[in-house]
């Protein structure tokens, strides 16, 4: 069995890649087990054996509680091993999770996930990036405005939302923290397999054959995969950031320019 860890910042991707490895047989997904809100944890981990029906049988030897998730206070180490990376059935598997840079912080045993997953150095790591940070801050800020998270791609288009304001102060903690999150991560866990998939160049634009790297790294077979969620922006952020100009002026002559085109 292979363990993996899609380590990442909250609107980089994610979603987009965990939908094109589920419903694989060889491959046992599970969301964010370790999000801030229980029923975020209770939906992720009863979702995957929904979804992964085949790769999350478990070994005869072992008894598994379906029902079973993350609770606050509980030893995120422990519970790692015992729900997520409990033997299967299958020999040829890879099982892992989506983790943000933030989560499993609240406590001294929800820490324990990370110093479990740093120390295992077989563990393997793809580490899942957004190269522009306004962008990826615009709709974080426009999920929470809609309470829109994801969007099928053979859904219904979204309505646009009304352009939004973003503070300067709130752009920019956000780029420093996701910066300092990567720089973490790329630190701790930098003994281990890996492999950076970037939004923008990756999934965007190279979907299929990022999905099959992916597999390739993970050791299972390649199998087509369907991207079934569109983008969540419908214009871009001069029209969607009502204060834009304001931005692009603050940030004029800083590491964050770029992304202010």
């Amino acid at each position: 069995m292979v363990r993996f860890l899609i380590l990442a910042h909250a609107r980089s991707g994610s979603n987009l890649l965990m939908c094109g490895l589920f419903k694989q047989r060889n491959v046992h997904m599970f969301a964010e087990l370790f999000n801030e809100l229980e029923e975020e944890r209770r939906r992720a981990f009863r979702a995957s054996f929904q979804d992964c029906k085949t790769a999350s049988v478990p070994h005869p030897s072992v008894e598994l509680d379906e029902n079973e998730f993350y609770h606050d206070g509980e030893d995120g180490a422990a519970f790692l091993e015992r729900a997520i990376f409990y033997r299967h059935a299958r020999e040829s598997v890879a099982v892992g999770f989506k983790m943000f840079f933030h989560q499993a912080r609240s406590s001294e045993n929800a820490r324990k996930v990370w110093q479990h997953l740093i120390c295992d150095r077989e563990v393997r790591v793809i580490h899942l990036m957004r190269r522009n940070l306004l962008e990826s801050f615009l709709s974080l800020q426009l999920a929470f405005q809609t309470d829109h998270w994801i969007f099928p791609r053979n859904g219904e288009a979204p309505p646009v939302p009304p352009p939004l304001h973003l503070s300067p102060k709130e752009c920019e903690d956000y780029f420093r923290n996701v910066l300092a999150g990567r720089r973490w991560a790329r630190q701790k866990f930098r003994g281990h397999p890996s492999i950076e998939v970037e939004y923008e160049a990756d999934l965007c634009r190279g979907f299929q054959a990022t999905v099959h790297r992916v597999q390739d790294f993970l050791g299972v077979p390649r199998r087509r995969a369907r991207r079934l969620l569109r983008k969540q922006a419908r214009v871009g952020p001069r029209e969607q950031i009502g204060n834009y100009a304001e931005l692009k002026a603050h940030f004029a002559g800083t590491p964050y320019a770029s992304w202010f085109a």
